[in-house]
């Protein structure tokens, strides 16, 4: 009779990350496809996302792999595409992916939904190869499509790699943009990003959609490792990832990007993110997006950011915030959003965080600025031992400590010490 081979059986290593193990080995022993990327030095040559790519595709093509990334800098006209299994990491802050100096133009005739051509108004601004952005006025967000171009017609029409998520209408300012996130990963599991730093070039790029563009956009991708990045200079947001659950961000730096910091969003469950630090952007420091449950925010650094530090939304529930240093930010520290009773961010827990100098923006909605703001019919919040104050001796914006609105259920306020702010510790608004 015979012999039948024996298949290969796929093991998961705690990193998240595939390991491929014959029979009987451990994980221990197993070997992983790797691959080096240099300017000058290693496996795979070149200063361009087309180096980058080649790699990731090699080792995925083997099952799951690494790819490591050598100092340089790397100019990107598209991303780098992540696949199933496999570990992208850089050597550290001398490991530099930047965005291509990218251009925006109106479109001379309709994109239609599930097509793949668009007409754009200069074509001699897009190559074979770039990626671009497709949106409107009116469709944008998910709506907007990100694709690579595969083809370019002699009418300059650019034919793409993915098929066109809405009507794009030029009566209503459609655009496509030569602008993509440096890395994105679309219906994949089990991948890994550490150890580089990813910069925007925000002055020479078009802005981008918080929830299809960003530095690094994740869609629909399971068990994620993000660990020692640096994203910076995005005009949009650093971080989005939607419909993504199991995402773990740590020792990871937010700065100067011209939309929010960090932004899990659309159903992303169990997130994690901490030992980080949001700094200095255009929205809020942390953006929890909508139906993000059970995750947890803690040890995180969020200051001088436009917006909110912290904004919690539409059925955000069960999340815990712990021991982040929540400051400086342009209206509250922590914002409960405006939502109906069926859609609030209940269940939250703020707890031993300090929570100081917010405001310098002034007034959100009619009201100034607070430490912690509740809003809409949001229920059993729990704010547990916290410092919530304005340090200063002059010149305070922060003008309470908690401001509840007169729609909020239950909040619970337990062992924080509020102090020092310019109006009142607590403003209690409910009936």
């Amino acid at each position: 009779m015979p012999s039948i081979a024996r298949p290969v059986l796929v093991c998961l290593a705690m990193s998240t990350t595939v390991v491929r193990c014959l029979p009987g080995q451990g994980v221990e022993n197993a070997m992983r496809p790797g691959i080096r990327v240099g300017l000058t030095e290693g496996d795979l040559r070149g200063g361009d996302h087309r180096v980058l790519q080649a790699a990731v595709d090699y080792v995925a093509g083997l099952g799951g792999g690494t790819v490591r990334i050598g100092p340089g800098e790397w100019l990107l006209r598209d991303s780098v595409r992540l696949r199933d299994g496999v570990s992208l990491i850089g050597s550290g802050s001398a490991t530099v992916l930047k965005k291509a100096p990218g251009i925006s133009c109106s479109l001379l005739e309709d994109g239609d939904y599930g097509d793949v051509r668009v007409l754009p108004a200069q074509p001699e601004g897009f190559e074979v190869g770039d990626g671009v952005t497709v949106r409107s006025s009116t469709q944008g967000g998910f709506h907007s499509t990100v694709a690579t171009v595969i083809r370019k017609d002699p009418d300059g029409a650019l034919i793409l790699d993915g098929l066109l998520n809405s009507d794009f209408m030029v009566a209503d300012q459609a655009t496509v943009s030569r602008a993509c996130p440096l890395i994105r990963a679309v219906d994949c599991a089990n991948v890994e990003v550490r150890d580089l730093v990813l910069d925007g070039n925000q002055p020479s790029c078009p802005p981008e959609d918080g929830c299809r563009g960003g530095g690094l956009n994740l869609l629909r991708v399971a068990n994620v490792h993000l660990a020692n990045l640096t994203i910076r200079n995005v005009n949009g947001d650093g971080l989005s990832y939607q419909n993504c659950p199991d995402v773990v961000v740590e020792s990871c730096v937010f700065e100067d990007n011209a939309g929010g910091g960090c932004h899990p969003g659309s159903g992303s469950a169990r997130p994690i993110v901490r030992d980080c630090t949001m700094r200095r952007n255009g929205g809020c420091g942390i953006f929890v997006c909508w139906r993000v449950k059970n995750g947890r925010f803690e040890d995180n650094l969020i200051e001088d950011n436009g917006q909110m530090g912290i904004s919690i939304g539409h059925k955000d529930t069960d999340n815990t915030f712990a021991r982040c240093q929540v400051r400086r930010n342009g209206y509250c520290g922590v914002y409960f959003r405006n939502e109906p009773e069926h859609a609030g961010g209940h269940r939250c827990t703020v707890e031993e965080c300090v929570i100081e100098d917010n405001g310098p923006a002034g007034d959100y909605a009619d009201q100034p600025p607070a430490g912690i703001r509740v809003d809409g019919h949001t229920n059993n919040v729990i704010l547990r031992r916290n410092r919530i104050r304005d340090s200063r001796t002059d010149a305070k914006t922060q003008a309470y400590g908690v401001l509840i609105n007169v729609d909020a259920g239950p909040v619970e306020l337990e062992g924080n010490l509020v102090e020092g702010n310019a109006k009142g510790d607590v403003l209690d608004l409910r009936k």
